[in-house]
């Protein structure tokens, strides 16, 4: 099993139970957010360990348009409604216990992606 499947899964199906008006944009808003913490944390390591980036330097409107973009480009590369559908499909059966093993295991990715990038942050000059 692809574990991004059950991500995408999760975050679908509670949009979806939460009756939001924009299900599609609030997942790829949560996984583009999610993205951009770990795309960060990848750039301080490699700060830390070979190139000189000024990853913090950047302006308002740099980061602006960047996040836009982005945003964007995860929109187009992520979502596909008949696949997003087929993964309601695949995954409606799973068992209680499952479910909620998956769903911590879908959590820790979020929230260790945020973690990580915050404790990164002490290492930065």
């Amino acid at each position: 099993m692809n574990p991004y499947k059950y991500i995408i899964y999760n975050l679908y199906s509670h949009v979806l139970r939460k009756k939001s008006n924009t299900p599609v944009l609030d997942v790829v808003l949560i996984l583009s957010l999610v993205h951009f913490f770990q795309l960060m944390s990848i750039g301080i390591i490699l700060e830390k360990i070979f190139i000189k980036i000024d990853l913090f330097h950047f302006s308002k409107s740099q980061v602006a348009i960047f996040a836009i973009l982005f945003g964007f480009i995860n929109y187009f590369v992520l979502y596909k409604k008949a696949r997003w559908n087929a993964y309601l499909e695949e995954f409606k059966d799973l068992s209680p216990s499952e479910h909620k093993k998956r769903t911590i295991l879908v959590n820790s990715y979020f929230g260790g992606g945020v973690i990580i990038w915050f404790l990164l942050l002490f290492f930065v000059e």
